[in-house]
């Protein structure tokens, strides 16, 4: 086996169902065209997009179908990303997530948040994308981090 690392990935690649294998597909093309965008914008143009003000928009339980549908568009974004780590920010993969739902008809937040940081540490900061109740990208360190801006869904801006 000369690749036996790639061999196994297209094993399990092919493994999956058709769904599955078209959604991570999909899901590389987002995240490839949101790369792509976060990293050829200037940072005014990123900027003056943060125009979330006013209360946070309400978290509304999703139904069954859109909540399983979040899901299985976070865990794409997660398969994917892990493939091209260093470079699929949390900022790329909530935009790419943000993308793949907006191709289904579900809503979705966009958050930045920042966190405090102690005495010696830097200042951080964490993206993360909520469909209804379901944070769908960054939800592991999305607790830690108080949100300072948010894209509310395109409909509702």
């Amino acid at each position: 086996m000369l690749f036996p690392r790639a061999e196994s990935s297209v094993r399990r690649f092919f493994g999956l169902t058709r769904q599955q294998r078209l959604l991570l597909l999909e899901a590389a093309v987002d995240l490839l065209r949101a790369l792509y965008a976060v990293k050829r914008k200037p940072f005014r143009e990123i900027a003056a997009l943060f125009t979330g003000t006013g209360a946070q928009p309400q978290q509304i339980a999703a139904a069954g179908d859109q909540a399983q549908i979040a899901l299985h568009v976070g865990w794409a974004i997660r398969v994917i990303s892990r493939r091209i780590s260093a470079h699929a920010t949390c900022l790329v993969q909530a935009e790419a997530a943000r993308s793949m739902l907006a191709r289904r008809g579900l809503p979705s937040t966009l958050y930045i948040g920042v966190s405090t940081p102690k005495e010696g540490q830097d200042f951080n900061g964490h993206a993360w994308l909520r469909c209804h109740h379901i944070v769908v990208t960054g939800a592991k360190q999305s607790s830690h981090y108080r949100p300072i801006c948010w894209f509310p869904p395109s409909e509702s801006r």
